[in-house]
């Protein structure tokens, strides 16, 4: 339990890239933590897939960021699940929509986390987040 607002599994930063990158899960302060309700299937437990209407609003709203940033040569747009390390300790997050200037493009690595935040994320907010994550997440 992680401040009794998330949800995860206390693991060093080696033991989240090898067991939880590129499965739904965020490093938040030495945490694995899901970014939605985890399920069993399988015998595996997975992190659910985000519902239609959380998928159609990331769609649209990336698609008028993406489109804007190109029209005016801005620098980077991202989709969902784009890990970002957030600060000195290694957090990684990721937003359903990021952007990342111009200034900034030429430190965003072709493979693995970016490595600072981005300069605008959307987050839309499901019906399985708590109050206090969303807040956290913000911050």
């Amino acid at each position: 339990m992680v401040e009794g607002t998330r949800v995860g599994y206390k693991v060093s930063r080696e033991e989240y890239e090898a067991k939880y990158a590129g499965r739904r899960y965020e490093y938040v302060d030495g945490y694995a933590v899901p970014m939605g309700p985890e399920i069993e299937q399988n015998g595996e437990i997975i992190v659910s897939p985000t519902k239609s209407q959380h998928g159609v609003l990331a769609l649209r709203i990336g698609a008028l960021v993406l489109n804007f940033v190109l029209e005016h040569n801005l620098g980077m747009a991202f989709g969902a699940e784009t890990g970002f390390v957030m600060d000195a300790e290694g957090n990684i997050r990721a937003a359903d929509v990021a952007f990342v200037s111009k200034a900034r493009s030429a430190q965003v690595p072709p493979n693995g986390w970016i490595p600072f935040p981005p300069d605008l994320a959307v987050e839309i907010i499901s019906d399985s987040e708590r109050a206090g994550a969303i807040r956290d997440k913000a911050q």
